[in-house]
């Protein structure tokens, strides 16, 4: 257990966005984000949380299947990576391979926390959405128990996409840093 000494009348962290290197880094107190990366989370997960919550109106009202998965959130497991990683190498980061993978892995973890209430509301109120069924790895159907539909079914979903996730990010994203290494260290000719 570490312990971050208040200073003054302050909360411990000087910023929200130092929560996440300090969550990774116990140890290390003095663990920051850069400023070029320090904010990179916010705008995904206000994104994440819209669709999220799209995706349920549009599932309620009735909307054709093609459509609820337009406004799904794992299609930003693909896009992310390449901003974080766009971020991460302008911000000249010595371990800039580190940085994303822990950007991923708690943004893909926020991510998944945020689509569990959908499904407890799932269960609660048996919703018939496809992806909610039992046949999709939902928590709606027979034999279901309230501690599975509650609590194993929706922790087992998040615990496979947090690591397929952060994989394929892992994968978009190194590429992204790669490419971006290549191209500062390439000499200019005018």
């Amino acid at each position: 257990m570490w312990i971050v000494q208040p200073q003054g009348n302050s909360f411990p962290l000087r910023a929200w966005s130092e929560a996440p290197m300090l969550f990774l880094n116990p140890l290390n107190k003095e663990a920051k984000m850069s400023d070029a990366t320090k904010g990179m989370m916010k705008w995904p997960l206000i994104i994440a949380a819209v669709l999220v919550v799209l995706r349920v109106l549009l599932e309620q009202a009735g909307a054709p299947e093609p459509v609820n998965q337009v406004f799904g959130v794992s299609w930003l497991y693909f896009i992310t990576p390449v901003f974080f990683a766009n971020r991460i190498a302008a911000s000249g980061d010595t371990r800039p391979f580190k940085t994303l993978f822990s950007s991923l892995l708690i943004y893909i973890t926020y991510t998944r926390l945020i689509i569990i209430p959908a499904y407890w509301l799932a269960y609660m109120l048996q919703w018939k959405a496809p992806r909610f069924g039992l046949q999709s790895g939902g928590v709606v159907g027979e034999g279901i128990t309230p501690l599975a539909g509650y609590v194993w079914i929706p922790i087992r979903n998040a615990a496979v996409w947090i690591v397929g996730g952060t994989l394929i990010g892992m994968i978009i994203g190194g590429v992204t840093l790669m490419i971006r290494r290549r191209g500062d260290a390439a000499p200019r000719t005018a």
